[in-house]
């Protein structure tokens, strides 16, 4: 089965995992579920790097963000 999706179709998928993964990984931090220094920290430097690669997929990724959160609390 080949199943054809277009380009901006495949954007929004890429754009919502990546917020989900942003709002799921910031929350994991702020709750002190992430208990090791080294986890810490690469939580914190992976952070900046979603928004970056989320800004590449979205013209307003931050808003990408607040829609995630939303899912997130329902």
């Amino acid at each position: 089965m080949i199943l054809e999706i277009d380009d901006d179709f495949s954007d929004e998928i890429v754009v919502n995992v990546l917020a989900d993964m942003y709002v799921s990984m910031n929350s994991m931090l702020k709750n002190g579920m992430v208990k090791h220094e080294d986890d810490i920290a690469a939580y914190k430097e992976v952070l900046p790097a979603i928004e970056t690669v989320g800004k590449w997929f979205s013209i307003d990724f931050a808003a990408e963000i607040k829609k995630a959160k939303k899912r997130k609390n329902k």
